[in-house]
């Protein structure tokens, strides 16, 4: 790659990493909401169980209602979504470094080439 095509993916990368980190902002929020509504719908079906039918093992009775459980899917789903993302950006991170290293490598080359040059 010449310089100039090295500082277009540079850019291009830069520009996709702003992407992924406002996705991921938003993930985070996505999570933080369906970890609330998660933890409510368990505690209300913790709360019925105890309640109603004195049972003392309501915890694990709660994850296995559907509404629950889904709502715990959801929650996951996000994680792992949101887990996906920060490899994006870590993996972009890398290549955005590789790209300055070979831009540097290829302008202190041109010095060298330059400064061996005769008048």
């Amino acid at each position: 790659m010449d310089p100039v095509e090295i500082i277009d993916a540079m850019y291009k990368k830069g520009a996709m990493l702003n992407a992924k980190s406002e996705e991921l902002e938003s993930i985070n929020e996505s999570i933080a909401l369906a970890e609330k509504s998660y933890n409510i719908a368990l505690s209300g079906k913790m709360m019925e169980f105890k309640v109603d039918h004195g049972v003392s093992i309501c915890e694990k009775l709660a994850r296995g209602d559907p509404v629950v459980a889904d709502l715990k899917l959801s929650l996951d789903k996000h994680i792992v979504i949101r887990d996906a993302c920060k490899r994006v950006i870590s993996n972009t991170l890398s290549q955005i470094d590789i790209l300055r290293s070979d831009l540097s490598y290829q302008k202190e080359e041109r010095r060298s080439i330059g400064s061996t040059q005769p008048c």
